[in-house]
């Protein structure tokens, strides 16, 4: 009996043994495969994040927008914001604005833009919804814009735009100012069903310019007195596709420029205006 004893032990370790030969890799708890099974169950071994919905904090009145956006906050609207009197600032960080279907309304905002990117900063437009939000300015001074993006040669500072509509107004309802000025070291990027109407041109240079691209994919641009687009870039302008409407479409003084696709129409006798445009 000892012997039989003795014969079912070494039995027993000889099999535990046996067992710590086989990698862990092959088995589970579940009893499924590990790492060598079917393709039909497949594991993830690294999860691809990129993707992932950026994080937003919800925005109801101007004074929370113009704080979290300086900050560096992602910010949804769930609301109209109509009363915003200060310009916002976003220096040397990136954020992401989702218009939600929503507008927001600067009126006679402090300082010659609505928003201003600076000094590296990327800022994103967009709305998440179908309808798309908008940004409107209610302005005095007819040299104004809705957005200024500047940048240093260190530092390039850029606005992406996609499914928004951006407007700027003098006080007596009429179309006014610019929409968005690309100053130097900027990128501006402009995507389908973006629309931007102003009294000069919706997007716009001043002068001749370093460094400051534009890239238009798309959309509609429209100048109420002046060139759809002005481009004193010593940069690059790249358009394929959009419908650009005004007493030309492009104002082109400097730079690389490539367009295709592109749809001009002119509302207005071509004539000099004060920013040298010209139909």
């Amino acid at each position: 009996m000892k012997n039989k004893a003795k014969l079912i032990l070494a039995s027993a370790v000889f099999v535990a043994a046996l067992m710590l030969l086989v990698p862990l890799s092959q088995t589970d708890m579940s009893g499924g495969g590990g790492i060598g099974n079917s393709d039909s169950d497949p594991i993830v071994l690294n999860e691809d994040t990129s993707n992932q919905s950026l994080v937003y904090e919800d925005v109801t009145n101007a004074s929370d927008l113009e704080t979290k956006l300086e900050a560096g906050t992602n910010v949804k609207l769930m609301g109209n914001v109509s009363d915003c009197s200060n310009m916002i600032t976003i220096d040397n960080k990136e954020v992401s604005l989702d218009l939600n279907g929503y507008s927001i309304t600067f009126k006679n905002a402090d300082g010659h833009h609505g928003i201003v990117v600076k000094d590296g900063a990327k800022l994103t437009i967009s709305s998440s919804v179908s309808t798309p939000g908008s940004i409107v300015r209610n302005i005095s001074d007819g040299g104004d814009s809705v957005i200024g993006v500047y940048g240093t040669n260190s530092s390039k500072s850029s606005l992406i735009l996609n499914n928004c509509n951006i407007s700027v107004n003098d006080n007596k309802g009429n179309i006014g100012g610019y929409g968005i000025l690309a100053a130097s070291y900027s990128s501006i990027k402009s995507g389908p069903n973006v629309e931007i109407t102003a009294g000069y041109s919706a997007i716009s240079g001043n002068g001749t310019l370093e460094d400051a691209d534009v890239t238009i994919s798309g959309g509609k641009y429209t100048s109420n007195t002046s060139a759809a687009i002005f481009f004193p870039s010593t940069s690059t302008l790249t358009v394929n596709g959009g419908e650009f409407i005004g007493k030309t479409g492009f104002d082109i003084r400097a730079g690389t420029v490539n367009i295709s696709n592109a749809t001009i129409t002119l509302n207005k006798e071509g004539t000099i205006d004060e920013t040298g445009s010209s139909g």
